[in-house]
């Protein structure tokens, strides 16, 4: 996560990965969310794609935490995985719209030690939540498993309900469908941001925001208001550019259509 304050990010998860960080078949990429809601960053869509394209078939998505109403991840990767802690009462959550409605599995990590105990409390405390949540798909029913990372104990069992999801999903033609619709949204989700960028840096917009900055902050016009004559003045703005670009081109065409014309007079001459 980016400070809200200052825009920075410390970026060192990558220091915890000692294993995999090292791994010559792997790589390893934090990126700063810089605002951006949903657990994800800006181009993390993008970051996937040049990894598919560099060969690595197995691509891993971490978010930076998510909430209840925090589900864009689920329009990014595959297969959403819940990994969760134990005693931690996030079990209440599966009772609630949100991050467990569109969860594929939960894992309880840290199942070791003191903790061994209080992992299988939450793990069946996550199936009976489950229950009450309807299924996303139809030919799939969310699993809830128990893993270590410190001892590696279980992480086997979670990747194979990893390969299993996957390949029902290839077999019902889920996978190819579901990363249309998400490069879709994708798209649409581009088109917003490149158009938020384009109107802040819109002199029209940054004149009429000025003007408007009375009468926002004195309550006299509300945001959505106010968002409105934004969009209308760089609308307006956009299209006298436009304008202009055309009457520019049309008094330029008949100078380059007369040296047209005399270049062919001149080839006719010397032919």
């Amino acid at each position: 996560p980016s400070s809200t304050r200052y825009g920075g990010s410390i970026l060192g998860d990558i220091t915890r990965m000692t294993e995999l960080s090292r791994h010559p078949n792997s790589f390893v990429r934090p990126t700063p969310t810089r605002g951006t809601l949903g657990g994800l960053a800006e181009h993390t869509n993008d970051v996937v794609l040049l990894c598919e394209g560099a060969g690595h078939n197995i691509v891993l998505l971490e978010t930076v935490g998510l909430g209840q109403s925090e589900v864009l991840i689920d329009e990014t990767c595959d297969m959403l995985l819940l990994v969760v802690p134990p005693a931690g009462g996030d079990e209440l959550q599966g009772v609630k719209k949100g991050i467990m409605e569109v969860a594929d599995a939960v894992v309880v990590n840290k199942a070791d030690g003191e903790l061994a105990v209080s992992a299988r409390h939450s793990a069946a405390d996550f199936r009976r939540a489950l229950q009450l949540v309807r299924p996303k798909y139809s030919w799939w029913q969310p699993k809830v498993r128990r893993c270590s990372a410190l001892t590696n104990d279980g992480v086997d069992r979670v990747w194979e309900v990893a390969v299993e999801f996957h390949q029902k999903s290839v077999e019902r033609g889920h996978l190819l469908k579901k990363r249309g619709t998400q490069r879709s949204r994708w798209m649409w989700e581009q088109l917003a941001a490149q158009l938020t960028t384009m109107a802040r840096a819109d002199v029209a917009v940054k004149d009429t925001a000025a003007a408007l900055e009375a009468s926002l902050t004195g309550g006299f016009m509300s945001p959505r208001g106010a968002a409105k004559r934004l969009v209308r003045a760089f609308l307006d703005h956009a299209g006298k550019a436009r304008s202009d670009a055309h009457a520019d081109a049309l008094h330029l065409s008949p100078p380059v259509k007369h040296k047209l014309k005399k270049s062919d007079a001149a080839v006719k001459a010397a032919a």
